[in-house]
């Protein structure tokens, strides 16, 4: 969904209604993912892809454990 018919304003470019309700009668529903345009966006603007490397850290960021690492299994 898009709403294209918002007023601008100087300091966030677009006013956005306090409710909902008036967000919703000027918007448009564009049907389908955003992610399909979002993943060919990302390819025109990636450089060139390299393989992953095949061990932890590298040069001078040394791996400090293998992961998930404690900090996943830590309950709070």
């Amino acid at each position: 969904w898009t709403n294209d018919k918002l007023p601008a304003t100087k300091s966030t470019g677009t006013k956005y209604p306090a409710a909902h309700d008036d967000w919703l009668k000027g918007a448009v529903e564009h049907p389908g993912s955003w992610w399909t345009d979002w993943s060919e966006w990302l390819k025109e603007h990636a450089g060139k892809q390299i393989a992953a490397p095949k061990g932890y850290g590298g040069g001078e960021h040394k791996a400090i454990e293998a992961a998930p690492g404690r900090y996943v299994k830590v309950k709070v």
